[in-house]
């Protein structure tokens, strides 16, 4: 199941959800609409090493968050 970012155009909430499959129906967690537009999100990935790596750049992050990569300079 992929998790997928949406921003609700009813409210503008940006939240994450589980998404079933292709036929599921995904409401805004803040006011239950179904006007939802799906947000491309960067994404990262663990070296071996353990060190985070931030899709929007080749440095190294420390202090990344679900929402926010501050500590990256890319």
């Amino acid at each position: 199941m992929p998790l997928m970012e949406f921003e609700c155009r009813n409210c503008g909430h940006v939240f994450e959800t589980l998404v079933e499959g292709e036929g599921a129906v995904v409401k805004c967690k803040k006011c239950d609409s179904k006007k939802l537009v799906r947000l491309f999100s960067s994404f990262g990935f663990r070296r071996s090493s353990g060190s985070f790596v931030s899709s929007a750049g080749s440095s190294l992050c420390s202090s990344c968050t679900s929402t926010t990569c501050s500590g990256c300079k890319g």
